[in-house]
C-alpha cells in the first residue's frame, strides 16, 4: 500500500522550476541525474523503430533532451506538454530541428492526458509523474492507456523508492546522495532542491507501479535501465496490440 500523501501543488512545481532553472541546468551539466545515460538509452529506443511513429512527450521542459534522442528516428509528429509556457517558447527552436509537424501546448500532464482525444504510438514523460500524488499516478496510467494506440509504448523515466522504504526514508537518502556527491552544487543550491523534493516528490515503489499500470491494460513492462543511485530508471510500457483507432485529429 502507498503511503498517504498530501496533494501536490502543481503551482508550486512550476514556480520552483522557473526560480530554479539554473539550478537545473548545473544538474544536466553534472549528470547528477544520470540524464545523459537516461536520453542515451531513449535514443537506442527511438531508433529501433521500424514503423514511423505520433509522439506525445509529458513535461517535455525546453526539449533539449529529448530533441537529440528523437533526430534521426523515424517520427512523424511531435506533440510537447508542459506547465511552463516560458519553457514552450524556449522548446520551439529545439523541436523544429525534427522537422515534422509540431504542437506545443501549456498543461499539466493529467489534466492534458485526461481530456486528449487523439491517439500515439509513443508517450514519453521523463522525471515528471513523481510529482503526482498515488491517486493521480493510477489515474495517470488510466488516461496514458486511452491515448496510446494498441501495441504502443509509453517511455516511463523516472525516480523510485526501494521495497518497503517509506518516502521520508526515500527523501533522507536522496538528501545524503546530494551531499555526499553532488560536489559542484552550492550549499544554498543543495537547500534550494533539498526545499523542492520534501514539497514536491513523491515516488512510488516498483510494485506500486508495476500494480496500477498492469490494472490500466499495460501487458509487458520492461526495466530499461536502473541507475547506481537506486533512484532512476526508466521503464518500457507496451499496450496488447491489437486494430489501430484514429489518430491525431
Amino acid at each position: 500500500m502507498s503511503e498517504m500523501q498530501p496533494e501536490p501543488s502543481f503551482a508550486a512545481v512550476q514556480i520552483t522550476f522557473s526560480q530554479g532553472w539554473q539550478v537545473y541546468d548545473k544538474i544536466l551539466q553534472y549528470d547528477y541525474m544520470d540524464h545523459q545515460q537516461v536520453y542515451g538509452i531513449l535514443r537506442s529506443h527511438y531508433q529501433s523503430l521500424t514503423e514511423p511513429f505520433d509522439l506525445l512527450e509529458l513535461g517535455c521542459g525546453d526539449a533539449s533532451q529529448s530533441v537529440p534522442a528523437l533526430q534521426g528516428s523515424l517520427i512523424r509528429s511531435y506533440r510537447g506538454v508542459d506547465l511552463s509556457a516560458v519553457a514552450l517558447q524556449l522548446a520551439e527552436a529545439q523541436v523544429s530541428r525534427l522537422q515534422v509537424p509540431v504542437l506545443l501546448q501549456v498543461s499539466e500532464l493529467l489534466d492534458y492526458l485526461q481530456s486528449c482525444r487523439d491517439r500515439f504510438d509513443q508517450i514519453l514523460v521523463a522525471f515528471a509523474v513523481h510529482h503526482l500524488s498515488a491517486k493521480q499516478k493510477q489515474a495517470f496510467w488510466q488516461a496514458a492507456g486511452q491515448c496510446l494506440q494498441p501495441g504502443g509504448q509509453l517511455l516511463l523515466a523516472d525516480v523510485f523508492r526501494l521495497p518497503n522504504e517509506s518516502r521520508g526514508q526515500y527523501l533522507d537518502r536522496y538528501q545524503q546522495l546530494m551531499q555526499g556527491q553532488w560536489s559542484a552544487m552550492t550549499a544554498t543550491e543543495q537547500e534550494f532542491i533539498n526545499t523542492h523534493i520534501r514539497q514536491s516528490d513523491f515516488p512510488e515503489t516498483d510494485a506500486e507501479m508495476q500494480a496500477w499500470a498492469r490494472a490500466a491494460g499495460f501487458t509487458a513492462i520492461d526495466c530499461l535501465y536502473f541507475g547506481n543511485a537506486d533512484t532512476q530508471k526508466i521503464w518500457r510500457c507496451s499496450r496488447p496490440e491489437g486494430n489501430k483507432r484514429a489518430g491525431l485529429e
